[in-house]
């Protein structure tokens, strides 16, 4: 039997620990897939009903699968507010992933510009396949990213030249001096 999935769009979210240009490789938790999560926030009216929407979901991908669903089924988001990190607070959180590369839009639907990739604090909407899984003893829906639409681009990534762009080079420490000889007295 084939395994039943249910594609869903994501409302507008902010990204964080964006892997969109490369799969995450090389760091100690990497899993050498390209993935996003996705910051929602809880006070926003199309946010709340999407979750609503993925909690249906969740609940019929989950019982079409193995039937009762124990009090431990995960669902394909977070809360934020248990994620221990300030930033997160009042929002929702939802990973999703891929083995591979999705493919990028901007807001009218037409392919981004090569060497154009959404990344952590850009604003997006994201499409992800949902499916039910069961590993390691736990149960729950996963979310296997498709596609990135970038609605407001917001990280430039890195350079940060334009920041300066208005001060004249020289202008704010001029005439100044380094004395470091005291540095390295004993």
């Amino acid at each position: 039997m084939k395994k039943q999935m249910t594609v869903v769009v994501s409302p507008q979210a902010t990204a964080a620990y964006a892997w969109l240009a490369k799969p995450d490789e090389g760091q100690q938790y990497s899993d050498g897939k390209y993935k996003v999560t996705l910051v929602l926030d809880k006070k926003d009216d199309d946010v709340a009903e999407f979750i609503e929407k993925l909690t249906n979901i969740g609940t019929e991908l989950g019982t079409a699968e193995f039937g009762k669903l124990p009090k431990t089924f995960k669902m394909p988001f977070k809360d934020g507010d248990d994620a221990g990190k300030e930033e997160f607070e009042g929002k929702w959180l939802i990973v999703a992933k891929t083995k591979y590369q999705p493919g990028f839009v901007d807001a009218s639907k037409k392919a981004l510009p090569e060497g154009v990739t959404p990344m952590s604090g850009d604003v997006i909407r994201a499409s992800f396949a949902l499916s039910a899984y069961k590993a390691g003893g736990g149960m729950g829906v996963s979310c296997q990213l498709r596609n990135v639409m970038l609605i407001e681009k917001r990280n430039s990534g890195g350079g940060g030249g334009d920041d300066f762009s208005d001060i004249e080079v020289g202008e704010e420490f001029q005439g100044a001096t380094v004395d470091d000889s005291e540095d390295f007295d004993i």
